[in-house]
């Protein structure tokens, strides 16, 4: 009668290589080469992470580095919440529109477990830059040693940086005044 191998003993075969062997025995003979079998049991999912810091807010165009902990897997990721796409690493990604992203990103292995923690990084795409106007300046002739400047922007969270005379830019709010102006051309 054949020989049953019993269900405990399948259940706890640990992860790693495993050999399963088998020879036949005639009479009190055993052949000489079993047949064998080598697997490999994975029930491990590999790690996930980014290998630079992801920074895209300005641009259309994003590139990612993605180390996996399991050599030989494979990358997905899914951008905006869409459906998961193979990749290599770096992802590249372009012609992003304006507004915002989330970018998931898992490793899966050889034997299909995926991180079930898979990177992930939101950010805010703003490729349009802001109209700016002077609502406020200075005439152009003038006998006043100083000048008030206010400005405002198309976009309500703008910053702003100022330069006087072509002096390096440095950030400044509106209204800007200016004293103690020497006499001559000014530039703002």
């Amino acid at each position: 009668s054949p020989y049953q191998i019993p269900n405990s003993e399948i259940t706890s075969i640990p992860d790693g290589e495993n050999i399963f062997s088998v020879r036949a025995i005639f009479g009190n003979t055993p052949e000489d080469e079993p047949a064998s079998c080598i697997w490999v049991k994975d029930t491990q999912a590999p790690d996930t992470t980014f290998v630079n810091n992801p920074n895209f807010e300005c641009s259309d165009y994003i590139e990612i580095g993605i180390e996996c902990s399991e050599e030989e897997s494979r990358l997905e990721y899914s951008l905006d919440n869409g459906e998961w796409k193979d990749s290599l690493s770096p992802i590249n990604i372009q012609n992003l529109p304006n507004g915002q992203h989330n970018i998931k990103i898992r490793c899966v292995d050889m034997a299909g477990n995926m991180d079930q923690t898979p990177a992930s990084y939101s950010w805010k795409t703003d490729t349009i830059s802001p109209n700016i106007s002077l609502d406020q300046k200075p005439s152009q002739i003038t006998q006043s040693k100083s000048a008030v400047f206010a400005f405002s922007s198309s976009d309500p969270t703008a910053t702003f940086m100022c330069s006087l005379d072509l002096s390096q830019f440095a950030f400044c709010t509106s209204p800007l005044n200016l004293s103690g102006l020497d006499e001559g051309t000014h530039s703002f």
